[in-house]
């Protein structure tokens, strides 16, 4: 038995373990529970990996045109 592969097929390749659809992980109320959610460059749009070390994400506070206050609301930006 090989104890190395990650596909409930034993017979299946390396190249097919690879190309096999991940469900997304949710919970009864439909929020993703996923461990680990991919995050994008908010400039390039590419993907920003798990060992990125070079990357942020910053949080900018929204702010009322009428009364230039915080409205508690942020948005995110993220650049790797």
């Amino acid at each position: 038995s090989d104890h190395g592969s990650f596909s409930s097929n034993p017979t299946a390749t390396s190249a097919q373990v690879l190309h096999t659809p991940i469900s997304k992980m949710q919970n009864e109320d439909g929020q993703n529970v996923d461990l680990y959610i991919p995050r994008k460059c908010s400039w390039t749009n590419r993907l920003i990996s798990a060992k990125e070390h070079a990357s942020v994400q910053i949080n900018v506070a929204n702010v009322d045109p009428v009364t230039g206050l915080a409205t508690g609301d942020n948005t995110t930006f993220c650049l790797g």
